[in-house]
């Protein structure tokens, strides 16, 4: 009710963390790094040092999540050549808004995703060759993203999209391409075993083995594409509209606002 929340609002807004103790918590996401929180985690840092209550220091740990978001979609759309429009439009659907302010993982996913896409398309559409510090900046997006979450690894792949004109020589393409396919296999070992100590399995479904999925995926990869092209094709809408138009726990908003939301796109 609002009389529990006024209550409650106040007694955070009391709890300083001088008279408070470090205490752990089980979660789902002990497994993952440090890199989705890197924004947030200084923005709680900032309402410590100012002595700010615990409830400020929360909210400003979700505001330093936005702020971030924020300034990487405006450089997003500052540099991307072509499609301002629809990369503006994404930017703001529903969902993801609502997680932007938010602390999950996706804030720093969706950022950099968008930061680093309309990169690429600017030196695709500049011919820009590929220097140590383009390099440099194309990695640590990679990294960070797949650090959040290591199904993302597959935004390595982008590499593959640039062109002869981004590099000096044949022979410094590839070198440049198959360094960043070696980084993203290590980038995802090293997440995936820093995971895997911390239970990397976070929502356990009786009878099913992760391990064997696992393997499964591995040797039978064909199969496995099968699997994801099915999954596409028989739950579009509920894939689209997870992205799109659906609040966390507020729920999904609907057919009729995601076809809204598409049909403005």
């Amino acid at each position: 009710s609002y009389e529990e929340f006024t209550d409650i609002t106040k007694d955070l807004l009391e709890l300083s963390y001088d008279d408070t103790e470090v205490t752990n918590y089980s979660s789902t996401a002990i497994t993952y790094t440090m890199a989705p929180y890197l924004f947030s985690s200084l923005g709680i840092a900032v309402g410590k040092i100012l002595n700010f209550p615990f409830l400020v220091s929360f909210y400003l740990g979700r505001f330093f999540n936005l702020l971030a978001y924020v300034l990487l979609v405006y450089f997003a759309l500052k540099i991307i050549p072509i499609g301002k429009k629809l990369l503006f439009i994404c930017a703001l659907f529903p969902t993801i808004v609502f997680q932007a302010a938010s602390y999950s993982a996706d804030v720093v996913i969706n950022g950099f995703s968008f930061f680093i896409f309309a990169l690429i398309m600017k030196w695709l559409f500049d011919k820009q060759r590929m220097t140590v510090p383009n390099l440099l900046i194309m990695c640590s997006c990679f990294i960070i993203i797949t650090a959040s979450k290591m199904t993302y690894v597959p935004i390595f792949l982008l590499v593959l999209v640039l062109k002869h004109d981004n590099f000096t020589s044949r022979k410094t393409e590839w070198l440049i391409k198959l360094g960043a396919l070696m980084l993203a296999g290590l980038t995802f070992i090293g997440v995936f075993i820093y995971g895997q100590k911390l239970g990397i399995v976070q929502w356990t479904i009786p009878g099913v083995d992760f391990k064997a999925q696992l393997l499964q995926i591995i040797y039978h990869p064909i199969n496995f594409i099968g699997v994801i092209i099915r999954t596409f094709l028989t739950q579009k809408e509920a894939l689209l509209g997870s992205t799109v138009a659906s609040l966390a726990y507020i729920g999904y908003l609907g057919r009729d606002i995601l076809i809204i939301i598409c049909f403005m796109s």
